[in-house]
């Protein structure tokens, strides 16, 4: 009979030996994993260029100690490494050395190992500090570095409010990201305000917005109620988002709260109604901002979703996501996915768990490079490879069974078990909401 203890023993040293092989292999792909993040990123924008060629400049120390620190001077000293490894678009024109470097700067926070992405951006942050006082580069420089911590709807968005508020936003960029727990900083700064901070309408209902973004619903509604207070303009939004932050409120409740603004596309929208005529004022809603983009995109997406429309969400999702990182109507893509595998009607129940885990994996890595949570699409990541691992098996006997072709079902019917699609939407109900 085996010892119990040998094999404990077994178990743990096979661990340590796979843990070891893991950060050995990262370590070591790390340059390339740079590499492919930005030579990925500039096709997108229509260059190309050899992964190998930028793997190799990647690995010259010049950039790699400016990528790590992101520091002006060092930067300019690897330009000039960078001129040779400049992708190309179809019209024979080279991209900026400065915008490669930025592309392979994100990659490099998106391959990172999350410590020492937290490292060196502390150090970068505390670096950069006196740099405000100092010339114009040296600023603009690590204004960039912040707006590229943020998801691009809040770094758009808060270059818009920069140029109403000036170097206050530097400031607030700065205590943000260089806080251990972001949502802490904001309750703290909703209850007693520091004395540097403007009273502008558009900053405060940005702060609010980003309180949603981690979690500090509390602090949310404060800053959503000072917005207002300031008057926030388009009031129908925010007046809808201040719904949204309080728990307190029923159906009721936020009718008459929203009964001023009742007129306006977003409160059509989210009020009850026919779901037909509510999508279509979703898509009616003309956002001024980003991050209203992106909240646009969920609500139309979550309707797709309600409505069963899983083909053009899946479509609609991943354009979103891809095209401008709104991860809400991506997540709901995932979802999409998941759903649509457990229709017994395409013989592609793998296909789906498989795409829909690869864009889970993505919304992760983009939600963990902007420093978010990134549990609603863990869950689905943990869903999927479980699904896949026993579905094909499962579904070719269900397809070898079949004499002739059923007629098409407009219920879901999980092919794996009758357990798998309830728990895939347990696993996942929270998605729309902390990835938004």
């Amino acid at each position: 009979m085996a010892d119990p203890l040998t094999g404990a023993a077994t178990d743990i040293g096979t661990g340590a030996l796979l843990g070891l092989g893991t950060r050995i292999y990262r370590r070591l792909s790390f340059p390339w994993r740079i590499a492919a993040g930005a030579r990925k990123a500039a096709k997108a924008q229509g260059y190309f260029v050899s992964r190998r060629r930028l793997w190799l400049v990647v690995r010259a120390k010049p950039v790699k100690t400016a990528i790590r620190s992101g520091q002006a001077g060092q930067m300019q000293a690897a330009f000039t490494l960078l001129e040779k490894a400049r992708p190309v678009n179809r019209n024979g024109v080279a991209m900026p050395a400065e915008e490669l470097f930025r592309l392979l700067r994100r990659s490099y926070f998106g391959a990172a190992e999350p410590a020492e992405r937290e490292i060196t951006l502390h150090d970068e942050v505390i670096k950069g500090v006196q740099a405000l006082a100092t010339s114009g580069d040296a600023r603009a420089a690590l204004w960039r570095t912040y707006v590229d911590q943020l998801s691009p709807s809040f770094g758009q968005d808060a270059v818009a409010i920069r140029e109403s508020v000036g170097d206050s936003m530097d400031r607030v960029l700065r205590e943000l990201l260089r806080a251990a727990d972001r949502a802490a900083l904001l309750r703290s700064w909703a209850t007693s305000p520091p004395s540097w901070l403007p009273d502008q309408a558009g900053l405060l209902g940005w702060l609010g917005e980003y309180s949603s973004e981690v979690e500090a619903r509390d602090a949310a509604l404060a800053w959503f109620t000072r917005a207002i207070e300031q008057g926030a303009v388009p009031i129908a939004y925010w007046k809808v988002r201040w719904t949204w932050a309080n728990p307190d409120l029923d159906e009721a409740a936020t009718i008459d709260y929203l009964e001023d603004v009742t007129e306006d596309p977003i409160a059509k929208a989210v009020l009850p109604g026919d779901p037909e005529e509510r999508l279509g004022h979703a898509r009616s809603w003309t956002p001024q901002s980003a991050v209203q983009d992106s909240i646009r995109s969920t609500l139309i997406a979550d309707f797709m979703l309600s409505r069963l429309q899983l083909d053009e969400l899946i479509e609609f999702g991943t354009t979103a996501f891809d095209t401008n990182g709104h991860t809400g109507a991506g997540g709901l893509a995932v979802e999409a996915y998941l759903r649509r595998s457990g229709m017994d009607m395409r013989g592609a129940h793998t296909l789906d768990l498989s795409a829909g885990l690869a864009l889970a994996l993505k919304i992760r890595d983009a939600r963990r490079r902007w420093g978010l949570s990134s549990g609603g699409a863990l869950s689905r990541e943990r869903c999927a490879p479980t699904q896949c691992s026993r579905t094909t098996k499962a579904h070719g006997i269900s397809r070898t069974r079949r004499l002739r072709p059923r007629r098409r079902q407009t219920t879901l019917r999980c092919a794996v078990s009758p357990q798998c699609c309830s728990r895939c939407s347990e696993m996942s109900a929270p998605l729309a909401s902390s990835l938004m």
